[in-house]
């Protein structure tokens, strides 16, 4: 609720663009040194408020997700039991909703760099499959237990993306609006160790 009401507060307040651009962004997504980490995939949206040509306020949002060996006194078991695929046992979830401020630079009349650094409350879950152990006086496959939790705490995230506006100089209507894009970012959290997760992907974007 923080990064919607400070983002309302800015765009309560004079502005020489009075400009708004909703970006959708979708990629792959990996978390920190975890063991047998898999690859994953990102989700992300973000709203900006530009309050001049070049400064914007963004209301940030993104979710990852690895799945990966979780190796716990819950799960900490022998290899020789674990028979999931690629030896991962629990899923890892990072939600992140944030308020971030942004520099805009074009390089041309299509290109442009955006540069974003900001605070976010980071939503870490750990979902655990169903562990499978092997019984040999049974000859049989038994599951076992299912591990969850929730941890929160601050970040703080930082982005960058690369777009380009291939309809801007065109006559077509709404469609000169439309920004493709590249985006990368990255979140820092002392608490959890210096880079928690890391996500890349296509930026689609639309300025009102």
């Amino acid at each position: 609720m923080l990064p919607v009401l400070l983002l309302a507060i800015s765009m309560g307040t004079y502005s020489q663009e009075r400009k708004i651009k909703i970006n959708f962004q979708y990629g792959s997504f990996k978390a920190g040194d975890y063991e047998n980490i898999r690859p994953g995939k990102s989700y992300g949206v973000d709203i900006s408020y530009f309050l001049s040509s070049h400064f914007f306020m963004t209301a940030h949002f993104n979710y990852g997700s690895n799945d990966y060996y979780e190796n716990s006194w819950l799960t900490n078991i022998p290899d020789e039991c674990i028979i999931l695929p690629y030896r991962t046992n629990a899923t890892l979830i990072l939600n992140n909703v944030g308020l971030l401020g942004g520099y805009y630079l074009p390089i041309n009349k299509w290109i442009n760099i955006t540069g974003q650094l900001g605070f976010s409350q980071i939503i870490k879950i750990k979902k655990a499959f169903p562990v499978k152990v092997y019984r040999p006086e049974d000859s049989e496959i038994d599951g076992r237990v299912w591990y969850d939790s929730v941890l929160f705490n601050g970040a703080f995230p930082v982005k960058f993306n690369v777009g380009i506006t291939p309809f801007k100089e065109l006559n077509i209507g709404f469609a000169k609006n439309i920004e493709i894009g590249y985006s990368f970012g990255f979140y820092m959290l002392p608490d959890w160790g210096f880079y928690t997760g890391a996500y890349h992907g296509p930026q689609f974007s639309i300025m009102f």
